[in-house]
């Protein structure tokens, strides 16, 4: 099976269709097309990466469809669904993103397990946090965005106070990922994918 921009878009459809998802479903639609430029323009600056933008797409595409069983842990959860689709286990790991790392960061093998695989995992955690529903914005912009967000959601305090605190240890993980794909794209801002 080939695992492009087609089957991410059918997969993240199927997913994230439902109305309460909407918003995911747009993050995701943007995600994967801002994924698949950088994938374009690191294939351009530098061939000797061996890119494949229609794989960094897919994981784009596909990479929040657990929050079809729940938001929290989605990640977890679009493990799950992607080895129902199919999908070999070293393509479905590539959709790991977020703060996972830093959640377990007293746990250093179950931390190792949440980092991002290869340049696709790469692409994968700098694209999400710099899309939020449309067009790129820099990753600080998307965790303040992210920070700020959180204060009105209807969750507990003490879980607020502690996603806060993964998202702030997460950003030099963030920096150093951006800082790879900006040098191999040959870039300098986000604005130029």
């Amino acid at each position: 099976m080939e695992y492009n921009r087609e089957l991410g878009i059918k997969l993240m459809e199927k997913y994230l269709s439902r109305e309460d998802l909407w918003e995911k479903l747009r993050h995701s639609r943007a995600m994967g097309d801002f994924a698949y430029r950088i994938g374009e323009k690191i294939k351009h600056n530098s061939p000797e990466m061996g890119i494949d933008s229609e794989l960094v797409a897919f994981v784009a595409y596909v990479h929040d469809i657990g929050s079809f069983v729940s938001h929290r842990m989605h990640e977890l959860h679009t493990l799950d669904l992607l080895k129902n689709e199919g999908v070999p286990e070293d393509i479905a790991l590539k959709t790991v993103h977020g703060t996972f790392p830093e959640r377990y960061e007293n746990e250093p093998e179950k931390a190792k397990l949440y980092l991002p695989r290869g340049i696709e995992g790469m692409i994968l955690s700098f694209a999400d946090m710099s899309i939020r529903l449309g067009e790129p914005m820099s990753v600080e912009e998307r965790a303040n965005e992210i920070i700020t967000r959180m204060k009105t959601l209807p969750i507990e305090e003490s879980r607020r106070v502690k996603i806060e605190g993964e998202i702030r240890k997460a950003l030099p993980r963030f920096f150093r990922y951006r800082d790879i794909i900006y040098s191999l794209a040959g870039v300098k801002s986000y604005k130029e994918f």
